[in-house]
């Protein structure tokens, strides 16, 4: 009942939503609260091998990301529940054995230390764009070319006129179509009410003087920020011409012929293989260390080492939050790699100053790929290497000396 009431009243525009969201916030983050508890069977799509994954969790777009990130087709179990926070502990406890894998959102109930082998994954992160690096890369030139070729431009403008077509045909439709059902959209009640009156510009890209797609640009902790996307009606012919490359370049840009040197790319989610993870990373964008104090966590709970787990863990590496510290975790099998230059190649990928440490979980012998990192003097590295005698990630996983 206490879980209908309040679905019904989220759907309420207005001040009375943005008051329901702060009481709903102040119960969550004192823990006393019952959390939604959701359970899928999921089937991958080369073997039919088949594993559970277990929600608890408020925000189910969320766990419809992590299900469309996961290589197969899912169902949901019928035992859905609700369950006290202070529970979680028991629960799990009592169902050891059952899920293979386990995302909890965070209450001050559920801390690190009952969850052994968790990383604590922040829900969104904000990015961090330095222009000077950006003009520098590769990427600039490449997006310098797309403009060219498909004769694209920029205008700002500001007005209801222009904040209704940016909304309703390019904002509203591209995130819709982006995303599906993990679509984080506000409506344009709530999006109007919170953002109209407060300083805003939108940067439109126009193709043969036709606003094809736009950034809204605002401001936060004194940067001027990037804070939503539209591509009209969502085309991805317009995608494909590089229109989002476009956004970002022209938006840079501005700003640094005014004499800023950072701007805030938007948030991004904490996987970086996402695909707009991995694209702001291309641009040279960095996560905004400022900005993760504030955000909501999860607990993202590998249990057993199954392959169809392995496999997803090979496919998502993490940015994670440990000792205040922002890392990155990844996945791999030394066998994969059959050249030191393809190694070095998927490292580059990840490449980060924001990073405290990069801590690198083997499913084989590691020796392989900690000799090449020791000849490349590449440092903040550490190796472990888990053999498969118990559950994952476990104490019993041997820790190689870290690279110097």
């Amino acid at each position: 009942m206490k879980y209908a009431i309040r679905h019904l009243i989220k759907k309420i525009p207005g001040k009375i939503n943005g008051y329901y969201r702060k009481i709903d916030l102040f119960f969550r983050k004192g823990g006393n609260y019952i959390i939604p508890v959701s359970s899928w069977i999921i089937k991958d799509s080369e073997n039919d091998e088949l594993f559970n994954f277990l929600f608890i969790g408020w925000d189910q777009k969320l766990c419809h990301y992590w299900l469309n990130r996961f290589p197969g087709d899912f169902e949901a179990r019928p035992e859905i529940k609700n369950i006290a926070s202070w529970k979680i502990p028991g629960f799990l406890e009592k169902n050891n054995g059952k899920y293979d894998l386990i995302i909890i959102e965070s209450t001050n109930k559920a801390q690190p230390g009952k969850y052994p082998g968790s990383f604590l994954l922040p829900r969104w992160m904000e990015m961090e764009l330095d222009i000077e690096s950006f003009i520098k890369k590769a990427t600039s030139k490449t997006i310098k070319r797309s403009i060219k070729k498909y004769s694209l431009e920029y205008e700002i403008r500001t007005g209801i006129e222009a904040f209704d077509l940016f909304y309703h045909t390019m904002h509203e439709p591209y995130i819709r179509k982006r995303h599906g059902l993990s679509a984080d959209l506000i409506d344009y009640s709530n999006f109007h009410r919170k953002w109209f009156n407060t300083r805003w510009v939108l940067f439109f890209i126009k193709r043969e003087n036709e606003p094809v797609a736009a950034a809204f640009i605002g401001q936060k902790y004194g940067k001027y920020r990037l804070f939503f996307l539209g591509i009209r009606d969502g085309s991805d012919e317009i995608l494909k011409m590089g229109a989002i490359g476009a956004l970002y370049y022209f938006f840079m840009l501005y700003y640094y012929e005014k004499g800023i040197k950072s701007l805030l790319a938007g948030v991004s989610m904490p996987v970086v293989s996402d695909g707009v993870t991995q694209s702001k990373m291309r641009l040279g964008a960095q996560p905004y260390l400022k900005d993760l104090k504030k955000r909501s966590k999860c607990y993202f709970i590998p249990v057993t080492p199954r392959p169809l787990i392995l496999k997803i863990l090979k496919l998502n590496p993490l940015f994670y939050l440990s000792g205040g510290t922002l890392n990155i975790a990844l996945f791999l099998s030394a066998e994969d790699y059959q050249s030191k230059e393809d190694f070095l190649k998927f490292l580059n990928r990840l490449k980060t100053t924001k990073v405290k440490k990069t801590r690198i979980f083997c499913f084989d012998n590691p020796e392989k790929i900690i000799k090449w990192t020791i000849e490349e003097n590449i440092t903040g590295i550490e190796f472990l290497k888990y053999d498969g005698i118990s559950e994952w990630p476990s104490e019993k996983a041997t820790i190689s000396p870290s690279i110097p």
